[in-house]
């Protein structure tokens, strides 16, 4: 029973680890789309 939440505990690690990495791909590509406008 302690899987699930085990599974889910390490889910949102890894969204934390992933966020910071996302937040600058998606400024990058604002940037780079208000450039080529």
């Amino acid at each position: 029973m302690l899987l699930g939440p085990l599974l889910l505990q390490d889910l949102l690690l890894d969204m934390e680890l992933y966020i910071p990495y996302i937040d600058a791909l998606k400024g990058n590509l604002l940037h780079w789309l208000s450039r080529s406008v």
